[in-house]
């Protein structure tokens, strides 16, 4: 086996969009990014009394198919803290606080967003996404790939 069928076996396996993390069973549901404008029934003003961090590059996306009961959003994206920054993904959202750029997420928890990524985005944060999905028990069921942290 060459290094480059090695190489392209790999990336393969690596999700390249958002669209592309769930391979099973997308009959039943598939990931999608959420526009701004679908947001309206999040759009709240709440003060920030448990703040998380700072989260660089972010993005949201929810489950969409036939065993969605409700929409639920998540943020992903790079949070920034004391200790450094690392690819992050959120509980879902119940909040967003658009003049402050701030989300609430139904664990009680404030994050404010410095940007949102334009495009896809970074390889991490998709990566991140498939290991939150094994961690919450979902990846299986939906052949996400497998990623360990």
């Amino acid at each position: 086996m060459s290094d480059e069928s090695l190489e392209d076996q790999i990336n393969a396996l690596l999700p390249k969009r958002l669209d592309e993390i769930i391979r099973k069973n997308r009959d039943k549901v598939c990931l999608e990014y959420v526009r701004f404008e679908d947001l309206s029934k999040l759009k709240v003003t709440f003060p920030i009394t448990n703040n998380k961090g700072v989260i660089t590059d972010a993005f949201l996306y929810k489950f969409v198919g036939e065993i969605v009961e409700k929409d639920e959003v998540f943020l992903v994206g790079f949070r920034r803290n004391h200790t450094g920054e690392s690819p992050y993904h959120t509980t879902h959202l119940i909040g967003i606080d658009f003049e402050s750029n701030v989300v609430l997420t139904n664990s009680g928890s404030n994050y404010i967003i410095k940007n949102f990524v334009e495009g896809e985005p970074h390889l991490s944060l998709l990566l991140h996404i498939c290991y939150v999905a094994h961690l919450w028990g979902w990846g299986k069921y939906f052949d996400v790939p497998y990623i360990e942290c």
